[in-house]
């Protein structure tokens, strides 16, 4: 591409940009221009070269040919997918770090006030109330003097509201640590965001609180890597799609690119239909009259044609040159797939969740939400047989053919290529063998073509991988399949591919269970989900859409719904109560102290005569007593 006009304001410029890795080009002419509020996402297939495009513009790269420039002072945050944080620091060192440069200038402000209090020329004074409203307009941006409340409501936001800040990072889980990089990278506040799959360990609340924060209340420009097309539909006005070393950049949010994308789809098969029928004509011809009298022109045609399919290669897109794939119809089961009754599952001896009352009928599509951590691939493994319950029973119906989707993989040949995984897969669900061809022709409905389908198992990567054996599970004939996550680490084409397979207005009988956070999924292939909040309470959802776009896990269930035969029983434990006396105490005491600064600052002259400086103090006066409040209410009722 060519290189682009860049307003001054720009935050980043790239012309020309190329990128190669030994003698392969990732990135080829990039240009791209980032403005000052621009929300843009990157797109395309694993190993495109979207994260390697993050690093180029965080300058952890370096370009090898073209130009990329940043605007002076540049603040860049930056979340990478595997968070390094250093063993030792405390949850609260990591926090504190995320408000360095905020407090400095609180900082600059105060030593200001002090100034502007006695000035020594009066030229002073309209020097120093002009730097006071420039630090003041950086402050908001990063926002604003209510640090406590904001760094609180960010670990909200983020699913950590209890997380004890006195931890060492390094005893914090996987998920843990994410979630925690997250929130540091977001109370950093600076002019630009670069997200790499920032949705990675979140729950559907926190995706959504997300996509407000990103959309409504964040300052600077936002650039991100997701496969969450609801987060990208909600935030994005720009969509860069890399390619085959290039970028297509298409003004407009992910609607609008998927059109796009569709139309480019349409023309570039045609394209190939026309090239194909071309080459069809010269090779009839050439088979023709390769000998006798013509033979000399068949040769001459023959090495022009062979010139002209190396230098007219056209690409269709890969979701959409594939063939299409249906599951196949299994044997019937019997009309109960799963009931429970008093159930309350855990780890060892550990309740997580219950008492649950539950009844799956054949043909049910349900997906289970809830947050992470709270217990739902553990109700899997109970329901199906493999963990005992604590107390009460599941049972499993008659006739089933589970097919058994799990987060963790660890049945997988790393030497075998992925046609033969797929094979064996298919044979493992039948009575007899299956040929290479059909395991081929699955792994290309999988979006494996030509060379890819002889790669290794071991060499591929999580989402390639997790591919692989969704390929293999759902070829055989299952009747009941339950799917732990399956769109995780996938890319979008083959999360799409997986929507395709699973929807709901398809002929397949059979029955669905599945855990999930992708909305689109969910959206896709569920006709009523099972929603566990934070207290372990649980309730069936029939409107689903409605739900992933306004409810919420934690939200009481409506009570105008008539109750269902098989009512769940909700638990009696809620957040607060789980929370450690000594927590509840750190956290009343840390209010209180902020709520007395507060209330102290309404004194000072420069609050109390500035309208905005006084309502904005109110309002967090006002938002720290409502978190205040029920912390309180929880230390009496241990008190009495």
């Amino acid at each position: 591409m060519s290189g682009i006009y860049a307003p001054a304001m720009s935050l980043v410029t790239c012309t020309a940009m190329g990128f190669k890795r030994g003698a392969t080009a990732v990135l080829d002419d990039v240009a791209l221009n980032i403005g000052p509020s621009d929300r843009i996402a990157i797109v395309g297939r694993n190993g495109a070269g979207k994260s390697t495009l993050l690093h180029l513009i965080n300058g952890t790269l370096g370009a090898d040919s073209g130009t990329l420039e940043r605007r002076k002072g540049l603040r860049v945050g930056t979340l990478s997918q595997e968070p390094d944080m250093t063993s030792g620091l405390l949850v609260e060192d990591i926090l504190e770090s995320a408000q360095q440069e905020s407090k400095a200038v609180q900082a600059q402000l105060e030593a200001l006030f002090a100034q502007m209090a006695d000035p020594k020329h009066e030229g002073d004074l309209h020097r120093l109330m002009a730097e006071q409203t420039r630090l003041e307009a950086t402050l908001e941006a990063m926002g604003g003097w209510a640090q406590a409340h904001r760094v609180d409501a960010v670990l909200d936001g983020v699913g950590l509201p209890t997380l004890d800040r006195t931890r060492e990072v390094r005893t914090l889980s996987g998920g843990e640590r994410a979630r925690l990089e997250l929130a540091r990278v977001l109370l950093t506040s600076p002019d630009l965001l670069l997200l790499d799959e920032p949705t990675n360990h979140l729950d559907i609340d926190a995706r959504r609180w997300l996509e407000t924060f990103l959309a409504e209340k964040f300052a600077g420009a936002v650039l991100l890597v997701t496969h969450d097309r609801w987060l990208l539909q909600a935030v994005c006005h720009r969509i860069i799609e890399v390619h085959d070393a290039s970028v297509f950049i298409v003004e407009g949010g992910w609607d609008e690119w998927r059109a796009q994308r569709a139309a480019r789809a349409v023309s570039a098969a045609r394209a190939a239909d026309k090239l194909a029928a071309h080459v069809r004509r010269e090779e009839a011809f050439i088979r023709r009259y390769k000998a006798g009298q013509r033979a000399k022109q068949a040769r001459g045609r023959a090495a022009r044609l062979e010139r002209f399919v190396a230098s007219n290669d056209i690409d269709v897109p890969t979701d959409s040159s594939v063939a299409a794939f249906d599951l196949p119809t299994p044997p019937r089961s019997g009309d109960l797939i799963v009931e429970a009754k008093d159930l309350v599952i855990g780890i060892n001896g550990t309740p997580l969740l219950g008492p649950i009352d539950l009844d799956i009928r054949r043909g049910s599509h349900i997906g289970i939400v809830g947050p992470n951590g709270l217990g739902k691939t553990t109700l899997l493994r109970t329901l199906l047989g493999e963990l005992e319950p604590l107390s009460g029973a599941a049972r499993l119906g008659t006739g089933l053919k589970v097919g058994w989707f799990r987060q963790q993989r660890v049945d997988v040949d790393p030497g075998a290529a992925i046609w033969l995984h797929i094979r064996r897969a298919l044979e493992d669900g039948t009575d007899g063998p299956v040929t290479e061809q059909a395991a081929r022709d699955l792994a290309g409905a999988f979006l494996f073509s030509g060379a890819m389908q002889d790669r290794e198992m071991g060499t591929l990567s999580g989402g390639e991988r997790a591919r692989a054996v969704l390929a293999g599970l759902l070829g055989r004939a299952c009747n009941t399949l339950v799917l732990d996550e399956p769109t995780n680490h996938l890319d979008i084409p083959s999360a799409e591919r997986i929507e395709s397979v699973l929807a709901v207005d398809g002929d397949w009988p059979g029955t669905l269970l599945m855990v999930s956070h992708d909305r689109a999924l969910l959206q896709a292939a569920c006709t009523q989900l099972l929603v566990f909040n934070s207290a372990g309470e649980m309730r069936l959802v029939d409107d689903v859409e409605e739900w992933l776009r306004t409810g919420s896990m934690d939200a009481p269930q409506k009570t105008e719904q008539a109750p269902r035969k098989h009512a769940p029983v909700k638990a009696k434990v809620s957040p607060l109560q789980r929370l450690s006396q000594d927590v509840l105490e750190q956290r009343i005491e840390a209010l209180e102290l902020r709520l007395g600064e507060l209330q102290a600052s309404m004194n000072d002259e420069s609050v109390w005569s500035d309208h905005d400086r006084m309502r904005e103090v109110a309002a967090d006066i006002e938002a720290v007593e409502q978190e205040l409040t029920p912390l309180e209410e929880e230390w009496a009722s241990r008190a009495t």
